[in-house]
C-alpha cells in the first residue's frame, strides 16, 4: 500500500519531518565576517548559530547608537 503526503504536509511521519528540516537547514549559510566568529551546533535536526563579534559598533535607527565598553578576560564587552 502506497500512501501520499497531503499537499499541506500534515501527515508527514517523523522521517519525513526530519528530511524537511535537513533540507531547510542546508539552505541557511552563516559566514563569519570581520571581527566575527560563527559556531554552529546541531541537535535534533536543528542548527543553532552562535555569533560572537568583538570591536563592533551597533547602530539602529535615527539617533540611537550603541558602542562597546571595556573587554574582560573572557572577551566579553559591556555595552553601554
Amino acid at each position: 500500500m502506497v500512501t501520499q503526503t497531503n499537499k499541506d504536509l500534515d501527515n508527514l511521519n517523523d522521517a519525513g519531518k526530519n528530511a524537511v528540516k535537513d533540507l531547510a537547514a542546508g539552505a541557511v549559510k552563516v559566514d563569519a565576517g570581520k571581527n566575527v566568529t560563527v559556531t554552529p551546533a546541531t541537535a535534533d535536526h536543528v542548527t543553532t548559530y552562535t555569533v560572537n563579534a568583538i570591536d563592533t559598533t551597533v547602530a539602529a535607527g535615527e539617533g540611537l547608537e550603541v558602542t562597546g565598553g571595556a573587554e574582560d578576560t573572557n572577551k566579553v564587552r559591556t555595552i553601554q
